[in-house]
């Protein structure tokens, strides 16, 4: 049972990303006896820059923000729900130090391949290697988005961007750590979601 449902779970992450891969069931199953499961509470850090394990993490239930300090302040630069999957490109890569921070805002349940595995079954299968060529572009891809959002000038022009991407995600996500990501203060993104509820009336 435990089997199939983590292979249910990689056919949902390759559902959720469109990523038109032809994994075959065989390749799916072969995936399923490298994962392991991690849950995590609200308000949980799942990884730090001191972390010393590189994973894959596929995210079965929950919610997850990605963060790293500038001086004292928090900067969230992605959220992950369902469906998602991440690694830390720069350790897993380049083995280099990260200033992220992975935190579970909701009560998170995930699937975890160490990296060990994760090159094994990226040698070994075609598909699979494909899937981690998307996954980084996933990843440069939210990182990128998150510079170009910040490039607005107007904070009512950055959240109708944020809403127009993920509309249904915004509505999980506390205003504070919206407001992280926009680069506002909280009482600006509470003045903003004011004025655009009046709009909508």
């Amino acid at each position: 049972m435990q089997k199939g449902i983590k292979t249910e779970l990689m056919q949902s992450v390759l559902e959720h990303f469109d990523l038109n891969i032809p994994i075959t069931p065989e390749v799916l199953a072969d995936l399923a006896t490298s994962l392991n499961v991690e849950t995590y509470r609200r308000g949980e850090i799942i990884i730090d820059p001191q972390t010393p394990d590189v994973k894959w993490f596929f995210i079965e239930k929950g919610l997850v923000r990605a963060y790293y300090y500038r001086g004292d302040t928090q900067v969230t630069v992605m959220f992950l729900a369902e469906g998602s999957c991440l690694t830390i490109f720069e350790k897993y890569y380049f083995n280099e130090p990260s200033k992220l921070y992975l935190e579970a805002i909701e009560p998170t349940k995930m699937y975890t391949m160490d990296k060990a595995d994760g090159n094994r079954m990226r040698d070994k299968y075609l598909s699979v290697a494909e899937l981690h060529r998307k996954m980084l572009t996933k990843y440069l891809i939210l990182t990128q988005e998150h510079l170009d959002l910040l490039k607005f000038e107007s904070a009512e022009t950055r959240y109708e961007k944020l809403m127009e991407r993920i509309p249904e995600l915004l509505l999980r996500v506390p205003s504070i750590y919206v407001a992280s990501y926009l680069g506002l203060t909280p009482e600006t993104v509470s003045r903003v979601r004011a004025r655009l509820a009046k709009k909508s009336d």
